[in-house]
């Protein structure tokens, strides 16, 4: 069984905190070097001031896809901002110049590319099934639309 929180917390901004994840992914879970590796990186990612260039709706919308358990839908993120999808979606676009539901693939299709990179005995089967996407195949048409390259190819070169 894999642990794969790698989805879970967005760190492109901040690449220390990968390496503390990292890091932290070789060593028991009861020990007292796991429990400063976690303070730490809650310590770094405390640190991590939001973008302020957004309005404060979108800002938030993206943080709540980027932070949450799983990657959440339009449903899911309207309901947790007690907001009609339309309003959600209306002011993810004009912020961020993408749809909400664009702006998701593409952090699971970078998810997806860090998987393949970081668990090379992962199945592509197991990344859709952990990512939401419908099966093996689905990721894969996906993954070479926006990167052009297969998912195998890209796991064999790196």
């Amino acid at each position: 069984e894999y642990v794969m929180i790698n989805h879970l917390i967005s760190t492109e901004n901040a690449p220390h905190i990968r390496t503390l994840f990292q890091g932290l992914s070789h060593i028991k879970s009861d020990s007292t070097l796991a429990t400063a590796y976690v303070n730490t990186i809650l310590y770094e990612l405390s640190r991590i001031s939001p973008s302020t260039d957004k309005p404060d709706l979108a800002r938030q919308i993206r943080d709540y896809i980027l932070y949450t358990n799983g990657i959440p839908t339009n449903k899911d993120i309207s309901s947790h901002f007690h907001f009609t999808q339309r309003t959600i979606e209306n002011t993810f676009k004009k912020a961020y110049g993408i749809s909400i539901h664009k702006y998701v693939l593409q952090h699971k299709l970078k998810c997806a590319k860090q998987y393949l990179k970081d668990y090379p005995n992962i199945t592509l089967g197991e990344i859709a099934q952990t990512l939401g996407f419908c099966n093996e195949y689905h990721l894969s048409h996906m993954f070479k639309k926006e990167f052009g390259i297969c998912p195998g190819k890209y796991r064999k070169n790196n």
